[in-house]
């Protein structure tokens, strides 16, 4: 029974429950409340996921570093495995050439020839003792003698160089090692003949293909030619047909023998 101005309680009260709604929404306070509610919800879950997502991607990140460093150490072990083969057959290569050195001779022929006092004989005799002489007699027609250097016996022909020998040069290059042709860069008055030689010689069939070994000597001498001067006078740029290699050499001084007999080596080993 309701007093007359009575003020009502709640516009919305039922018996047995309170829905508080009503009232509360006269005011205007819901909408603001299940707004903040939901903002910080939002945001809580937005922080969330944006964790997993960042976690994820470190684990990616992770998971690729692990995979590069794998591959990157798989190619070092696998370059360190090559080279460690490598170094391995490099040394059972020099092994065996020791082996081959204590047991095996390597020979190996060659054919000296040039003009008449080029100093072919001279050559024959610093490379085979070191020693040199001015008082030299020419050669007549050919001496041969071996000279060993390590392992290596080297067979030489003197060839003599006078115009009546010359034609035999042919019969004693056949089937050598190489052609070493002696040069007197000093006498300039030859050189042009000791070039049409030359050409001759290495135009028959017989030696095609032969390594060819120009020494230039006697550069003691002032009015020596120089290397690129003989090279260019011998006209050795236009043999093509073989290997050509020239050193300049005083066999006086011994100038450059070294390098001919490292050479004269190498090629032995080159036919061996």
């Amino acid at each position: 029974m309701r007093h007359r101005g009575a003020a009502p309680i709640c516009s919305d009260f039922v018996i047995g429950h309170v829905n508080i709604s009503g009232s509360l929404d006269s005011y205007g306070i819901i909408p603001p409340f299940f707004g903040c509610v939901f903002g910080c919800v939002f945001s809580y879950t937005h922080r969330l996921a944006s964790k997993r997502i960042q976690t994820i991607e470190e684990n990616n990140r992770a998971k690729q570093f692990s995979f590069l460093f794998l591959e990157r150490s798989i190619e070092r072990r696998q370059l360190g495995d090559l080279s460690r083969s490598i170094e391995a057959m490099g040394l059972w290569d020099d092994f065996l050439n020791w082996l081959r050195s204590l047991f095996f001779k390597q020979e190996m022929e060659l054919s000296l020839i040039g003009l008449q006092n080029a100093g072919k004989t001279s050559l024959v005799n610093v490379v085979a003792t070191g020693g040199y002489s001015e008082d030299m007699i020419p050669t007549v027609g050919f001496n041969m003698r071996k000279v060993t250097k390590g392992n290596v016996t080297i067979k030489l022909w003197d060839l003599g160089g006078q115009p009546r020998f010359r034609s035999m040069w042919e019969r004693y290059c056949r089937a050598v090692s190489a052609i070493v042709y002696v040069v007197d860069a000093a006498d300039h008055e030859n050189v042009n003949i000791s070039k049409s030689e030359l050409h001759d010689l290495l135009s028959k069939p017989s030696l095609s293909g032969i390594p060819l070994l120009v020494l230039g000597n006697k550069i003691d001498k002032p009015q020596a030619l120089s290397k690129q001067a003989l090279t260019d006078q011998m006209d050795l740029k236009n043999i093509t047909d073989r290997e050509v290699c020239c050193f300049m050499i005083s066999c006086k001084n011994s100038t450059n023998i070294d390098q001919v007999i490292d050479w004269l080596v190498k090629h032995s080993k080159s036919k061996s």
